[in-house]
């Protein structure tokens, strides 16, 4: 997005959220170019009363209209972040695509991709996504990490871009939650999938190893020797290290840390 879209597009749309709760039913439209690919992308938010984002439209036009998309959020709970629609690069094309908010819960946030599909010359919803809670693009690896924590259980997880199959699949992931000897039990699992298109995305465990780590003030004692494997900045997760925190820029920008 050229940088003037950029603040155009982003204050109409938190202008209309922070009032969203008082005001009656209005719509805001900005028109953006975001990619070279793209033709203009016409984005008309509608805000409902209380529920502040009802639905909206996205529509690629040219001269005429060449693709054009209704889309109903979900629920309340879609406000979890200031902008009612997002444009980032999760296929590593090089060229953006759509994300629109879908649920928050516990364990973290997600949302509904359309991606942009430069043969067919417009945007394909892309089911996958929505299974990955919190997620964090790695363009130096091309690689979408999701990872959450919720009370003494935490997973994280390695995703990757399929472009023979446009669907995104879990490479690897580790899980921990407590063992009944008052340590923690971490499971890490390596997958394979399916190697044709007509087959669901779901990962084949290759390979599983699992470990126990210490307790330390309700957690796992993140300092232990045999938590390096997870913890440790020179080792392959990193967990808590600058990669994990280079989020898509916008989950963490709930409403009220936004007012």
């Amino acid at each position: 997005m050229k940088k003037a879209s950029s603040v155009l597009f982003a204050g109409i749309l938190c202008a209309a959220l922070l009032c969203g709760c008082s005001a009656p039913e209005h719509a805001e439209t900005v028109v953006c170019t975001e990619n070279s690919a793209w033709p203009k992308l016409c984005v008309t938010v509608t805000y409902e009363g209380a529920d502040a984002r009802k639905a909206k439209i996205l529509q690629v036009v040219g001269e005429d209209p060449v693709w054009e998309l209704m889309y109903i959020y979900p629920g309340e709970n879609t406000r979890f972040t200031k902008d009612a629609v997002l444009f980032y690069d999760v296929n590593f094309d090089g060229e953006k695509d759509i994300l629109l908010p879908k649920s928050k819960t516990e364990q973290g946030v997600t949302f509904t991709a359309y991606l942009w599909d430069g043969i067919k010359g417009n945007f394909v919803y892309c089911e996958t996504f929505e299974s990955i809670v919190n997620p964090i693009t790695d363009a130096a690896t091309e690689r979408i990490l999701s990872g959450w924590e919720s009370g003494s259980e935490g997973t994280y997880g390695i995703y990757r871009y399929s472009k023979d199959f446009a669907r995104f699949e879990l490479q690897r992931d580790v899980r921990w939650q407590p063992a009944e000897n008052g340590n923690y039990r971490f499971t890490e699992g390596i997958y394979s999938y399916q190697s044709y298109p007509s087959a669901a995305p779901v990962p084949r465990l290759l390979s599983e190893e699992t470990a126990e780590i210490p307790a330390k003030d309700g957690a796992p004692d993140r300092d232990h020797a045999d938590a390096e494997r997870f913890f440790a900045e020179n080792d392959f997760w990193r967990i808590g290290h600058a990669e994990w925190d280079a989020s898509l820029a916008f989950w963490y920008e709930h409403l009220d840390r936004a007012e």
